[in-house]
């Protein structure tokens, strides 16, 4: 391992992990009027994604 530890996420500090929240939607005829509509529904699934990870580390 080219003299590298392996380090488990456990022993990290919670700023020294790395993590993306995500969020996706998908286009539904009859509910979005436009690709904004997709796109705040996608923005409103990544912030809760970010909260429950965030929830998760307090853990």
């Amino acid at each position: 391992m080219n003299g590298s530890r392996s380090t488990s996420t456990l022993d990290l500090q919670p700023w020294q992990r790395v993590s993306a929240a995500i969020g996706i939607a998908t286009y539904e005829p009859g509910k979005d009027t436009c690709t904004e509509d997709v796109l705040k529904r996608a923005d409103a699934a990544m912030y809760q994604d970010k909260v429950a990870m965030k929830a998760e580390r307090r853990d």
